[in-house]
């Protein structure tokens, strides 16, 4: 597969989050997961689909056997045709497959409706030919001053890695991976009781894990929920006004009092969380070579350049002296 003028970007909730606004879907956002088991109770909002990041390798591909695309039409599912693109293909896969309850935006709303009676290959071509889809996944590439005019084959490089979605739709949890033919269950879970999926789909992601047996630990698990800002905002307006109708007296309103606190300070955490990744995100955008060069001409200018490189081979190599004497040791 050819890139396509898609670029790689940096799997980080920050930066999903940010792609996720960028395509025109508001009241989501993307957290890293670090315990599954326990990640249901203590979410605090719905929970869309999973973002799983892996090391990937061809041999363990097998014994799975995906759903016919066509058995499963209210699936969503697209093939991925080229490379780089995985990581805008997996957040799409938990977004077109998202209840109604979820506002899309105009402009993925019309693509969802377009492509509707597409096949997974061509839903694959319909996304990488998306402007506004590619231009948003590449507005987070790290800036990179140099042209590598004879790049790796990407069979050729050490470490390959690949997204996959999972997602809950009637009662099934299905794993989407672009490089498959078709959907592939993952598990099974109650209707009556929507959020369990999550529960259910730890199995899963447990034995994707488990096929490495001990060999890889480079994995990386986020999911899609609700706004976590948008839902404190409700709670603490809805807190309010039921504190508006009690006496100050009232012990049921000093009650509230303390859960509207609890909220408040929770608002403020996620505030901040959010200009952390506004900022991280400037950082990963921002090209630091002409500062790095003017820096070293003014070192050099200074006299102090070839003093600072001198001390910094003789640390390097003292440091490499130090850690065979420690290996032999």
């Amino acid at each position: 597969m050819e890139n396509g003028n898609w670029t790689l970007i940096e799997s980080d909730p920050g930066v999903f989050t940010e792609l996720i606004r960028a395509i025109g879907v508001q009241g989501l956002e993307v957290e890293e997961v670090w315990d599954l088991e326990s990640y249901q109770a203590t979410a605090g909002t719905n929970i869309y689909g999973f973002i799983f990041l892996f090391k990937y390798d061809s041999s363990l591909q097998g014994g799975r056997q995906p759903v016919p695309w066509d058995d499963v039409p209210d699936v969503f599912f697209a093939n991925q045709v080229i490379n780089n693109a995985c990581a805008t293909q997996a957040i799409l896969s938990v977004l077109l497959n998202a209840p109604d309850s979820v506002q899309l935006g105009n402009e993925l709303s019309e693509f969802k409706a377009f492509t509707s009676q597409f096949d997974p290959e061509l839903k694959g071509l319909a996304i990488t030919n998306s402007d506004t889809m590619r231009n948003a996944h590449n507005s987070f590439a790290r800036a990179d001053p140099f042209v590598n005019e004879d790049p790796v084959p990407d069979e050729d490089k050490e470490d390959n890695f690949h997204f996959v979605a999972y997602i809950p739709k009637h009662g099934t949890i299905y794993e989407l991976d672009g490089l498959q033919q078709g959907p592939i269950i993952a598990g099974q879970y109650d209707t009556a009781n929507p959020q369990s999926w999550v529960q259910h789909l730890v199995p899963a992601i447990q034995a994707r894990m488990a096929q490495f047996a001990g060999t890889e630990i480079r994995f990386n698990l986020m999911a899609v929920i609700g706004s976590k800002h948008e839902q404190l905002q409700a709670t603490i307006q809805s807190l309010e006004q039921q504190m508006a109708h009690l006496d100050l007296a009232d012990p049921h309103r000093n009650m509230l009092e303390q859960e509207r606190s609890i909220a408040v300070n929770q608002l403020v955490a996620e505030q901040e969380k959010a200009e952390r990744y506004r900022r991280e995100n400037l950082r990963r955008r921002h090209n630091y070579l002409p500062f790095a060069l003017e820096l070293l001409k003014q070192m050099a200018r200074q006299g102090v350049l070839d003093p600072a490189t001198a001390k910094a081979k003789e640390d390097k190599k003292a440091n490499i002296a130090a850690h065979f004497a420690k290996k032999d040791s």
